[in-house]
């Protein structure tokens, strides 16, 4: 596929989120990088998606939609990578924001990388009642660690790192398209800790991630009631699957312990 040079394509699967749909497309309108293209993909929302994305494309001519019928976020993701016309990716939610020198920073990091795959650097939760409370940790901690930085720091290899805890959030990183292309798009048997499981299968095949973090440039994840992080038993099932689905394709002994490590974690 030839992409467009330079072109960043921000994959946003929307359900359930019409509220803060035309937020998170603020976010993208007021990075310093212009160069970019929203692709939504309505995922069956029972809401006012498809009004706000009317509205916003109205004067957005860098907004495309798609509508499907619900058929999960994995799903979803695909259809955006599917359409996507840019050399690189940037996943958001649509309940989520990016600071507005992200793109432009995590391009150019990019450029300077070009041993790396994908470029990440900090996310940080915000309160959905209080945007500027803002924590490393969900439950909006003030003393919570930065514990990316903390992950992203230590000494091992990039797989290792990821199979013993997942390194960043979905929206972190900033991706080459050629690369996911080459291992393939998210797992749609998988319905949580699909982002972690194309981490793993990236870093599996010798992809490098490299840690570039700097000031307005975090990935700002919302916390609120109906965020799917905070049904916790079915996260853990969901987790459980996702390190069973790894089995299939890690072949190193030591690395297949790791991922059992991980199927029992979540489960107790």
């Amino acid at each position: 596929m030839v992409f467009e040079f330079d072109l960043v394509s921000v994959v946003i699967p929307c359900f359930r989120q019409a509220r803060f749909l035309e937020a998170c497309l603020r976010s993208l309108q007021s990075q310093t990088w212009p160069h970019w293209e929203a692709i939504v993909i309505d995922d069956g929302s029972p809401d006012e998606t498809q009004q706000v994305l009317a509205h916003m494309a109205a004067g957005e001519p860098r907004l495309r939609s798609v509508a499907q019928v619900n058929r999960g976020v994995c799903a979803a993701r695909n259809i955006g990578l599917s359409l996507a016309k840019g050399e690189f990716v940037q996943f958001l939610d649509a309940d989520d924001l990016i600071e507005s020198d992200k793109l432009r920073w995590q391009v150019a990091a990019l450029r300077r990388r070009l041993d790396a795959s994908l470029v990440f650097g900090d996310a940080l939760y915000f309160d959905d009642r209080d945007p500027s409370r803002r924590s490393f940790a969900f439950d909006l901690s003030p003393d919570a660690c930065n514990w990316i930085q903390a992950e992203a720091t230590k000494q091992m290899p990039e797989l290792d790192k990821v199979l013993v805890r997942n390194s960043f959030p979905v929206c972190a990183p900033l991706v080459r398209l050629a690369s996911i292309e080459s291992v393939g798009p998210f797992d749609v048997s998988l319905n949580h800790r699909e982002g972690l499981e194309l981490w793993i299968r990236l870093a599996a095949s010798q992809h490098k991630f490299a840690y570039e973090p700097r000031d307005n440039t975090q990935a700002l994840i919302r916390a609120h009631a109906t965020s799917m992080s905070r049904d916790r038993s079915s996260m853990d099932a969901g987790a459980a699957r996702m390190w069973l689905r790894t089995l299939d394709y890690l072949t190193d002994e030591r690395l297949r312990r790791l991922a059992l490590i991980g199927v029992a974690t979540p489960l107790g």
